[in-house]
């Protein structure tokens, strides 16, 4: 396979496929969109924040289902390249995609552990897994991409997904809980490997007003909503 851009038309705009990746890039396109994991999230006129945006195939599925505004996060250079294009090819109906070529984790710099397989850049250092390189790339903390969201779009609620490999325990644990009273649901895939309980995770996020509400088992992804959503729609 060679690294040519292979491409998919959506309603929304075009999203690309990597030869080198296509089997994996591929994979995740089915995922979001045939098996659709993320079909249980409320999008309408919502801001999406998309922590781990791969090649935007997330991203554009939020569009199409009426979300107003995608603000991503991708530090792998070819994951990037890709959304970038898919950014550019996006058909305006008032709608906005943000795309930043960073990690989430901390403020400043992070090393980037890069996998032949597309989906499993990760900053955890992992000692089960062979990655290919490590580059320095730049970095904010949740707690910044919120607050940024929460300036750039004061009037809006937010959906928050996180699916970086492993950065999704720390960062939901150590934000401060002021910074998610704007954010009515969140989706995130565990990863076991970071080292930080599952439970506590869950226990933490309950304890600021978000419960549980599903669970995609093939995934690993949970969904939370606020509680008072919750509540209101039951």
């Amino acid at each position: 396979m060679s690294d040519r851009m292979l491409q998919i038309q959506l309603p929304q705009g075009t999203v690309f496929i990597n030869g080198l990746t296509a089997v994996i890039d591929l994979r995740t396109f089915a995922q979001v969109f045939l098996d659709e994991i993320y079909g249980g999230l409320s999008f309408r006129d919502r801001v999406v924040i998309d922590v781990g945006a791969h090649k935007g195939y997330f991203a554009a599925y939020a569009l199409l289902k009426g979300a107003k505004a995608t603000v991503c996060y991708e530090p792998e250079d070819s994951n990037f390249k890709a959304l970038a294009l898919f950014s550019q090819t996006i058909r305006s109906d008032g709608r906005v995609i943000e795309i930043h070529h960073e990690a989430i984790g901390s403020d400043g710099e992070m090393d980037l552990y890069v996998s032949a397989d597309s989906w499993a850049h990760t900053t955890v250092c992992r000692q089960d897994f062979i990655f290919s390189k490590v580059v320095r790339v730049s970095s904010r903390s949740l707690a910044t991409a919120l607050s940024n969201a929460r300036e750039r779009f004061s009037e809006d609620d937010f959906i928050l997904k996180i699916d970086a490999e492993g950065v999704e325990s720390a960062a939901l644990l150590r934000t401060p809980p002021e910074l998610f009273s704007r954010v009515g649901e969140i989706i995130f895939e565990f990863h076991s490997f970071s080292g930080l309980p599952l439970q506590g995770v869950l226990d933490r996020m309950n304890s600021i007003g978000f419960e549980c509400v599903g669970f995609v088992k093939e995934a690993d992804l949970y969904q939370l909503r606020r509680q008072i959503l919750a509540q209101g729609e039951a």
